[in-house]
């Protein structure tokens, strides 16, 4: 009885010591594992070495090999304001600008109180560009950062997703923005129904006026209407006669003109809603109307005798609306 005592606790000795081992190799080839991972991230992230420099909206950025340049964002991906540097779903660089400072540090303070995991503030200068931001850690061994900057006026914010602020992919990127130059030519008012000397001008003279002083560089064939624009604009979308959408490349703004069937009260109410209240604006003789949904955005329309043509300016003025509608021909005065 005793020797089979004996042997059962010795079985017991053996097994546990074989358990111990088992648990300590699994959780070293776990740490193996965890640390391979990370060494394969790390490397899947490529070379920065090689690569062009590719434009969206006002901005110039370098997109290294094996990352592409997307524009946009989910809600419109002819938005001049938002552009993406991907590596893949888990590996990118979204860009949002603007020329209101409010716009980007609405958004960044907002994500500094919601990615709070291992957050430490951070800061760096990459080719003569200041960044300021934190950084997070995404709870699975990986790291993200959110930061902003000033290049030339223009506000921009960076949220990053798979790669840490001090990478050499974030410095390469984040040191490569560059702003575009800005339309020499000075804005004009022609198209204005008040001469110079005061006297109210006809339609047809207004309209004579603005074409003997404005060179047009695009005519867009539009639903009743003939949209006229000058040097400065660069086009997103082209999907006349229905919709021509721009970007103003002086402000940054995106323009859209819409043509449609229904009358301008109509399509501009189905367009604010009843938050929004409309006025009268009056250019060159033609009756529109507009209503601003946020600050500077401005959505306006005039009937066309086969419907109505509106413009939609995000980030623009009115004195901006009153211009471009002063380019736009009508097949006939309408009221």
């Amino acid at each position: 009885m005793k020797k089979v005592l004996a042997a059962l606790l010795a079985m017991t000795l053996v097994l546990g010591v074989t358990a111990c081992g088992s648990s300590d190799e699994s959780e070293e080839k776990k740490d193996k594992a965890s640390s391979a991972a990370a060494t394969d991230s790390s490397d899947d992230n490529g070379s920065v070495e090689s690569g062009s420099e590719q434009s969206w909206g006002n901005f110039t950025v370098f997109v290294p090999e094996g990352f592409e340049l997307k524009g946009g964002d989910v809600f419109d991906e002819t938005d001049p304001r938002y552009f993406s540097v991907k590596k893949g779903e888990f590996y990118y660089f979204d860009f949002f600008t603007s020329d209101v400072e409010d716009d980007v540090m609405s958004k960044y303070d907002y994500n500094k109180n919601t990615y709070t995991n291992e957050q430490v503030d951070v800061e760096g200068t990459y080719n003569g560009i200041q960044w300021t931001g934190f950084q997070y850690s995404d709870g699975f061994g990986g790291y993200g950062f959110e930061a902003y900057t000033s290049i030339d006026g223009t506000y921009v914010k960076v949220g990053s997703a798979g790669f840490e602020f001090t990478s050499t992919e974030a410095e390469t990127i984040l040191g490569s923005l560059k702003v575009s130059a800005a339309s020499d030519e000075p804005t004009t008012e022609e198209g204005s129904a008040v001469d110079a000397d005061g006297s109210s001008a006809t339609a047809d003279e207004s309209s004579q006026a603005v074409e003997d002083t404005v060179d047009f560089e695009t005519t867009v064939e539009m639903k009743g209407a003939k949209v006229n624009l000058p040097a400065g604009y660069t086009l997103l979308k082209d999907a006349a006669p229905i919709q021509y959408v721009v970007t103003n490349d002086e402000t940054g703004g995106m323009i859209k003109f819409w043509a449609g069937s229904d009358t301008a009260d109509d399509a501009l109410d189905k367009s604010k809603g009843d938050e929004f209240s409309s006025e009268d604006l009056d250019v060159d003789g033609v009756a529109w109307r507009y209503y601003i949904p946020y600050e500077n955005a401005i959505i306006a329309a005039a009937n066309t005798t086969e419907g109505y043509i509106m413009i939609d300016i995000d980030y623009g003025t009115i004195e901006e609306v009153e211009e471009l509608a002063s380019y736009i021909e009508f097949e006939e005065a309408v009221e």
